[in-house]
């Protein structure tokens, strides 16, 4: 009987070990920690944020259904944590979307390099480009058109620029040609016009 009242024993521990470790993930999935909200709403958007959303988006994921199921019977607590991430996540959503857009209007600046640009920030970015997209479908649509829209009228202002500067090159050259033509005529013509040396007879 010893033997077998020591194994239920450790049956239950084992049991009740399984159970806490199964809900301290849970908590872990679900709990919004103050220092993350306050990250989301004031912290400055640059490379650390970046992180921010990505938990953000992980508890999202896993309120929303991906994490927890009806059969798990903690469904209740994440209807009541639901709300606030989802506030918080509208938040970060337009944060983001103030940050892709305000990057997007240095694209305009005269002298910019866009390529630079492009590299150093929005590919640096791009994760919150991903983030709007599953967040905010209509805003990350809205960002993405305005950045196409945007390069489109660098781009052609650029080549409207590039062809002018080939046509005023053009232009300059022919200029240039034409007084050389009118130099070598005019001295040929005073040379042409030159009277001749005055016959030797004719002296005296």
């Amino acid at each position: 009987h010893l033997q077998d009242r020591s194994l239920s024993m450790n049956v239950k521990v084992k049991n009740r070990k399984a159970v806490e470790g199964r809900l301290g993930a849970f908590v872990e999935d679900i709990i919004v920690p103050p220092d993350l909200v306050d990250n989301i709403c004031m912290a400055p958007v640059d490379e650390a944020y970046l992180e921010y959303l990505s938990i953000l988006a992980r508890k999202m994921a896993f309120v929303s259904g991906d994490g927890a199921t009806p059969g798990d019977g903690f469904v209740s607590a994440t209807r009541d944590i639901e709300p606030e991430l989802r506030r918080l996540q509208t938040k970060a959503v337009q944060r983001v979307r103030e940050f892709l857009l305000q990057r997007i209007q240095t694209l305009k600046r005269p002298k910019t390099n866009v390529q630079i640009l492009q590299h150093s920030v929005l590919l640096k970015f791009r994760y919150f480009e991903e983030f709007l997209v599953t967040a905010a479908p209509d805003v990350a649509r809205e960002v993405m058109m305005t950045y196409a829209a945007t390069v489109q009228k660098i781009f052609h202002s650029h080549l409207k620029t590039y062809v002018s500067d080939l046509m005023k090159l053009h232009q300059d050259v022919a200029s240039k040609d034409d007084v050389l033509v009118a130099e070598e005529n005019k001295v040929k013509g005073l040379f042409s016009s030159r009277a001749g040396p005055k016959s030797d007879a004719n002296v005296f």
